[in-house]
């Protein structure tokens, strides 16, 4: 269990990989530490900066990010496997917290990576 001033930090670690692909990385973590959603949720922005909701869409752009960079997936599974509701909707949180698009993205990504 956490100490005071810990929690937002040890939350934001706990979460597994699956949760931020599902729908229920805050369930998973107030059932861990015993607290309600909105203490957790409260206590994860004073620690962290950002919402849980802010958070895990960064973990999911993060993934995303690796996935347009390294892999050969099509934008269709990226966003099912990060659990987006559709492709479209993926792209335009994609482009809003990257302010380019998923495919934009990854030609950039794929001129950086490839060998000279």
């Amino acid at each position: 269990m956490p100490q005071s001033g810990e929690t937002g930090r040890w939350a934001a670690q706990e979460f597994p990989s699956e949760g931020k692909t599902a729908n229920t990385p805050l369930r998973h973590a107030k059932n861990q530490i015993h607290r309600s959603s909105s203490w957790l949720m409260r206590r994860f922005r004073a620690e962290l900066g950002m919402s849980v909701g802010d958070y895990i869409t960064k973990c999911k752009m993060d993934e995303a990010c690796e996935l347009l960079t390294y892999s050969d997936r099509t934008l269709s599974q990226i966003s099912a496997y990060l659990g987006y509701s559709s492709q479209s909707y993926f792209q335009n949180v994609f482009r809003k917290q990257l302010s380019m698009t998923p495919m934009q993205y990854r030609r950039q990504g794929r001129l950086k990576t490839a060998p000279e």
